[in-house]
């Protein structure tokens, strides 16, 4: 042996000394082992929105969902029942959140990650999309997380694979009207005008498709140059009332289970409204007005408006706002209350509050857009781009841009803007 090997040589250390060790790691292992027991047991952190202004009695049910979860911290139940409240009233992120820990907890559920897919559909579409194919994988019989997946990718720009999906479900449900009209869409986008005609001609019946299918059907008929055929789908589409939401969608079921307070009370009377059932809405509304004063005077600004009484509705709106000072809706209505009366500076300062509030309410950037056109052109392109931005697929939107820019004389913008709006459909 080298000098040198005899020099690098250490000694072997004394029994006593690596007897001290043993105890010391032996503990510190032992409490690495308790730590990260604890934390598998307290599972994630509790997502908690920012509930400034949030309806009171909504408030209470998400507390007791979240002590819910603390006394069962590994409940794939607890934590969609939670994940179900927090994305019924727009709380999308949080709700992610939520049914991401339930999808953990409970592997076998195709539902979970199929709510947080539609969690994240409108801002991140491509986790959305990877969260619904986890989703289509846990059941191959699983239909709604197929038709989700096969919207999004149209959306997106991949109406090949969007059709493979809406196939799978056509052999699942072969008189599946949503994957008809989802074919219809992604053929007519390829300009397969006839076979998208065949397609929308199984969605027509359906009250969850029949008017997005007459619609479509009338821009099928214009890309065939068939005006007369066009303007009769036109007008046989526009008497039919508003799509009803899909009545098989699990989304739908969760939705109407968990909608609580004011703006539920809302939503619950619109519906009611909009399907004909009048005295049924009526009846909505004066229950919820009872528990919620501010909702009747924003109920009465309304009714005075569709009167053409457009003072009298903003009286009766800043009642509101004074017992709600927070509300959109009330903020919203009052806004076209004054736009109505040509007080487009105030209109757009109240619009401006607004979308302080909720900077991604698109009907406020339309408006906004409206009340700037004639004194401050630039923003209101700026609005109105927001506009499309937050409502891509509203006509009415891709139109009002179309029409500021061409003041502006960005023309070839402006066409494109146009011919997108044309493409939606009727305003």
């Amino acid at each position: 042996m080298t000098k040198r090997a005899v020099k690098a040589r250490r000694p072997p250390a004394e029994p006593a000394a690596r007897n001290r060790r043993v105890p010391w790691i032996a503990g510190f292992v032992l409490l690495a082992a308790l730590v990260g027991a604890a934390l598998w047991w307290r599972g994630p952190a509790v997502p908690r929105p920012d509930l400034t202004g949030a309806d009171l009695e909504l408030v209470a049910a998400i507390d007791a969902a979240e002590a819910d979860i603390r006394r069962e911290p590994r409940s794939a139940a607890k934590w969609g029942e939670l994940g179900s409240l927090l994305m019924t009233h727009g709380y999308w992120p949080e709700a992610e959140q939520c049914f991401q820990a339930a999808a953990r907890y409970e592997e076998s559920n195709w539902r979970w990650p199929y709510f947080q897919g539609a969690c994240a559909r409108w801002e991140f579409p491509e986790r959305a999309i990877a969260s619904l194919r986890i989703a289509a994988g846990r059941d191959r019989t699983a239909v709604a997380p197929r038709l989700l997946l096969g919207e999004l990718l149209a959306a997106i720009g991949n109406p090949r694979d969007a059709q493979l999906q809406f196939e799978e479900v056509l052999e699942l449900e072969p008189g599946d009207a949503r994957a008809h009209l989802g074919i219809a869409r992604v053929l007519a986008e390829q300009s397969q005008w006839e076979r998208a005609l065949a397609a929308l001609e199984k969605a027509t019946a359906h009250p969850s498709t029949r008017k997005a299918a007459g619609e479509l059907k009338a821009q099928v008929w214009q890309r065939l140059n068939e005006p007369a055929a066009a303007q009769e789908a036109l007008a046989a589409a526009s008497l039919l009332p508003p799509d009803v939401p899909w009545p098989d969608d699990p989304l739908v079921a969760e939705q109407e289970a968990r909608r609580i307070g004011k703006q539920a009370a809302i939503q619950r009377a619109n519906q009611l409204r909009e399907a004909g059932a009048l005295d049924q809405a009526q009846a909505a509304v004066q229950k919820a007005e009872e528990k919620h004063l501010d909702l009747y005077w924003l109920v009465e600004g309304r009714l005075r408006m569709e009167h053409g009484d457009a003072a009298g509705a903003e009286v009766a709106l800043r009642q509101a706002l004074t017992l709600d000072p927070g509300s959109i809706e009330v903020l919203f209505s009052l806004s076209q209350s004054q736009a109505r009366q040509q007080k487009l500076a105030d209109a757009a300062a109240t619009l401006r509050d607004l979308l302080a509030r909720e900077p991604a309410y698109g009907p406020a950037w339309l408006e906004l857009g409206r009340c700037l056109r004639e004194h401050d052109p630039p923003r209101s392109v700026e609005a109105l781009r927001a506009a499309v931005r937050y409502m891509p697929r509203s006509a009415e939107a891709h139109a009002d841009l179309s029409s500021a820019l061409t003041g502006e004389g960005r023309v070839e913008e402006a066409e494109k803007h146009r011919k997108l709006a044309e493409q939606l459909g009727p305003h």
